[in-house]
């Protein structure tokens, strides 16, 4: 395979008061056409610097230092040598390329002997050819210099001073090409059939027809990545005029008055800009994509508005796609659909992919290749079989051991932190935190060895040609995962958590009659003490709304919450505040919940002063708290931006702690952190669980840590519970089909297992304003129920309930279906089968397989009725024929010990 994109030496370093932050110090790596390699590490290991290096995106303080970075891309070669002529370098890459080979081996004093002989190699195919800078003199005179002895650094000097001055441009095309272009052929007259661009050198002009164009980056947050203030489709048709229909212009203040004045008679190629952004769109599977073109980005999902951004990244079809983080703000099931969505455009477009996550399991699934991060550095590489099955380097060996699994009781996490940037430690950054350390460890630089077969390049830099892994963990306290579970804590029955829409402050004083967001509707259960129980589910299903009502801090709207035999409703303020003492909370985020402007032993003191404890050796109960939960005393007086992810959740939970409580609900305590500090922080809670016999509510997204700390799991679908169950039985014999496609979703951190029977959700969660009659997941439930009397196929009913949503929110654009038709087929031709060309678009956009008898009937005859536009009439049709038990009645929970709310069971009522 070829190279795409090659990242040399490559070192970024931000200025600072405290000197300069090494994010990127000194990596290699190569990304082959057609190849998915997969950028792992923990959070500030120099993953997205990378990134943003190679695309030359670091904003200031940062800068690139040295490194370059090359990228293979003969079309746009060719284009960028007509717009900067003095840019062609007169000599190969191939050859600038082994030069600067020999310059990196040679400060790192690498085959130093056999240098020599390479560079006069190298200045004797420079003979017979074009040699403007006289670099065959400077590569001989080198190959001297080391042969006399001379200093291996000094001569790297002067071959890199040589170098530069040679390839003093930036396009470097094949031989032909190049002689062409330098005797001032008409760079569109010339054909380039090889070209590579360093990037490192570009100007960026240059790099702005790179960027979007052969580079798409999805970033983390589409939330904020969206212009909020521009249409979807027009921040789409932004990128395709920009790259491929030559809309660029100067950077100038007139220009940029003139993109924001309206056009008169509209833009040129509006029209065709139009039906491409319809065509991508659809390709990343936003349905109607015609009808959203001018909605905004609040209007969308999270997992639409990824999509969104994956449109944007793929408009241009690019060589290469990174993917920064771009499910970590996901759902598990969402995740499943945009990983599936870039695994078949990949193979569409054949493009490479850059995967950067922390998430172990999407590497499994997606990436050929990985390469391993820490404090700057590359310190593992190879196929993903190899890095997930023989781990040839500690820091990777102890990432993984990080992972929640089935047959662990504990986790072992990683102890210590990344070290300082600024004051890196000598010799191997990892080795104050891993457990083989030896003293030759912290000395010069670490080379990296092969740990594989010559045919497979598995490489990580450590001296160490193996280690014991048996003696990693054992110093670890097994939990006891047999504590006593008491009599219910907490109980819930038909809580109900509702939200008015308020379209104006009049709207608080004056309730109009918009329906009410049913965030909880009607959930009940009990948690019993000294459990943790875990609730999961989707963004948006109520978890967290359920967990801030369940404590009063948002009181419920109806139902009851009794907390250690006390209504809660019922008690006055003064009576709920003291009962709070023994109810806290541990917040998702601790950035956003830790005051920025209080320190540490602050925090943790305020609960202490509010409820009058500990009076006259507060101090003391702080410190003593702080070093429950892992932390330094010296740490009292830092305040939360001084904090790692890790220990500002451990504030988080030493300031719930402060008033002794019994029942703490944990809201995603855990999600924003890397896999080692969450299996610090999943430790810590099962320690003071055992400690202090507290109770939880465990809430969480993240399926592998529900499983690993739970006693049982409660499975919560818009409002409703929808399943509980221990957690063994849960997963291992699960019953609702919701439950079942969330935790056939959970990505497995094992390359070769089989995942080919996942089950996919299609759709997003309907909203909690209008929700679904009947069962509220029968409108994306993979076994919805067919009518007794009707003989159709599972996947073909799947499609028709899927096209009766449509056509009952009205929400299918039969003008462009129309355009279509008419296009597709000869005036007067009617398709076989008795339907239109209208007939054929809407059965080829809503049905895989062909449809028979009744089906096939009321399809038709609903296709009839659309034809006509009489959107009613094809309403009745599809409801008479294909209205399911699912739909007219609402299952509930039986009173068992796995209660499953679906028709599918007989213990449904």
């Amino acid at each position: 395979m070829t190279d795409l994109l090659s990242l040399s030496g490559l070192r970024t370093q931000f200025e600072t008061e405290r000197g300069a932050v090494k994010a990127v110090d000194g990596i290699d790596l190569t990304i082959e056409e057609g190849e998915t390699v997969g950028l792992v590490g923990e959070s500030g290991s120099g993953k997205s610097v990378t990134a943003l290096s190679a695309m030359d995106l670091v904003d200031d303080p940062g800068d690139v230092v040295a490194g370059r970075v090359t990228f293979r891309a003969p079309d746009l070669a060719a284009d960028l040598a007509g717009d900067f002529r003095g840019g062609v370098v007169p000599y190969s890459f191939e050859l600038v390329d082994a030069v600067w080979e020999v310059v990196s081996d040679l400060r790192v004093s690498e085959g130093v002997e056999s240098a020599p002989a390479e560079l006069r190699g190298m200045a004797d195919d420079l003979a017979g050819e074009d040699d403007p800078a006289g670099l065959a003199a400077e590569l001989r005179d080198a190959a001297n210099r080391l042969d006399d002895g001379a200093t291996e650094s000094v001569v790297a000097d002067a071959l890199e001073t040589a170098v530069e001055d040679a390839a003093d441009g930036f396009i470097y095309v094949d031989a032909d090409a190049r002689a062409a272009l330098l005797d001032g052929a008409d760079a569109a007259d010339v054909d380039v059939t090889d070209g590579v661009l360093d990037l490192t050198a570009a100007p960026e002009e240059a790099m702005r027809k790179v960027r979007g164009g052969e580079m798409g980056m999805i970033f983390q947050d589409p939330m904020t990545s969206l212009n909020p203030a521009v249409t979807v489709g027009e921040q789409v048709a932004e990128s395709l005029r920009l790259h491929r229909y030559g809309d660029r212009k100067r950077d100038t203040w007139l220009n940029a008055v003139r993109e924001i004045l309206p056009k008169v008679g509209g833009r040129e190629h509006d029209e065709e800009v139009f039906e491409d952004v319809v065509d991508i769109l659809t390709e990343v599977g936003i349905p109607e994509a015609t009808t959203r073109l001018d909605e905004y980005p609040h209007e969308f999902s999270g997992g639409m508005r990824q999509r969104v951004l994956i449109a944007i990244a793929l408009a241009c079809r690019p060589s290469l796609l990174v993917a920064d983080e771009p499910t970590t703000a996901l759902d598990v099931t969402i995740q499943a659909q945009i990983l599936d969505l870039i695994d078949d455009l990949q193979d569409e477009f054949g493009m490479s992919v850059l995967m950067i996550t922390h998430d172990l399991g999407v590497v499994a699934e997606t990436c050929d290749r990985v390469a391993v991060m820490y404090a700057g550095e590359i310190v593992e590489e190879g196929p993903v079989e190899e890095i997930f099955h023989n781990p040839s380097h500690p820091y990777t060996y102890t990432l993984l051991e990080s992972i929640p699994t089935e047959d662990k009781e504990r986790l072992t996490p990683i102890e210590g932190n990344v070290p300082d940037l600024i004051d890196m430690p000598d010799g191997c950054h990892f080795a104050d935190r891993c457990p083989w350390a030896q003293p030759e460890c912290r000395e010069g630089e670490i080379p990296f060895l092969q740990h594989s077969p010559e045919d497979t390049d598995h490489r990580s830099k450590c001296i160490l040609p193996e280690f014991d892994e048996s003696e990693y963990g054992v110093e670890g306290v097994s939990s006891d995962t047999g504590h006593e579970v008491g009599e219910p804590l907490v109980e819930l029955s038909e809580m109900r958590k509702y939200y008015e829409q308020e379209e104006g402050w009049l709207d608080r004083f004056f309730p109009g009659e918009q329906p009410s967001v049913k965030a909880v509707d009607g959930i009940s259960l009990d948690v019993h003490e000294g459990e943790t129980l875990g609730l999961v589910g989707e963004s948006g299903c109520g978890k967290s709304t359920a967990g801030r009502a369940l404590l009063h801090l948002d009181p419920p709207t109806d139902g009851t919450v009794v907390f250690a035999g006390d209504d809660l409703g019922g008690l006055s303020k003064t009576q709920l505040r003291e009962k709070r003492k023994d109810m806290q909370m541990v917040f998702q985020d601790p950035m956003s919940s830790l005051d920025p402007r209080m320190t540490v032993g602050q925090t943790v003191m305020e609960p202490l002063k509010i409820h009058g404890l500990a009076e006259g050796h507060r101090r003391q109960r702080v410190v003593e708290l702080l070093e429950e939960v892992g932390l330094d005393p010296s740490q009292y007086d830092r305040y939360p931006h001084e904090l790692s992810g890790g220990q500002r959740q451990r504030v988080g939970i030493a300031r719930a702690l402060a008033v002794d409580p019994d029942f703490i609900v944990a809201d995603e305590p855990v999600s924003a952190l890397d896999v080692s500090v969450q299996a610090q922080i999943i430790n810590l809670m099962e320690d003071l669980q055992e400690e202090y016999g507290l109770t939880y509510l465990f809430i969480a997204h993240d399926l592998s840590v529900v499983r690993h700390i739970s006693d049982r799991v409660a499975v919560m679908y818009l409002g409703e519970i929808v399943e509980v169950a221990g957690t063994d039985e849960l997963f291992g014999d699960p019953k609702h089909p919701y439950t079942n496609a969330l935790l056939s979703a959970i990505p497995e951190p094992d390359p070769l297992a089989d995942t080919g029977d996942r089950t996919i959700l299609k759709g997003d969660v309907p909203s909690p304003i209008d929700p679904p009659s009947g069962c509220h997941f029968r409108t994306r439930c993979p076994s919805v129920i067919p009518p007794d009397d009707l003989d159709v196929e599972q996947e073909r009913y799947r499609e028709v309930m899927f096209y009766r949503q449509r056509v009952e929110s009205r929400d299918i654009d039969l003008d462009a279906a129309r355009e279509v038709a008419a296009g597709e087929a000869p005036a007067g031709r009617a398709v076989a089968d008795g339907g239109s060309d209208l007939h054929a678009v809407l059965r080829e956009q809503f049905f895989d397989g062909p449809l028979s008898g009744r089906t096939r009937d009321a399809v038709e005859e609903s296709f009839d009725h659309l034809a006509e536009g009489d959107w009613a009439a094809a309403e009745d049709v599809l409801r008479e024929t294909f209205e399911s038990v699912c739909e007219r009645e609402d299952p509930h929970l039986a009173d068992d010990d796995h209660p499953a709310a679906c028709h599918l069971f007989t213990d449904a009522e």
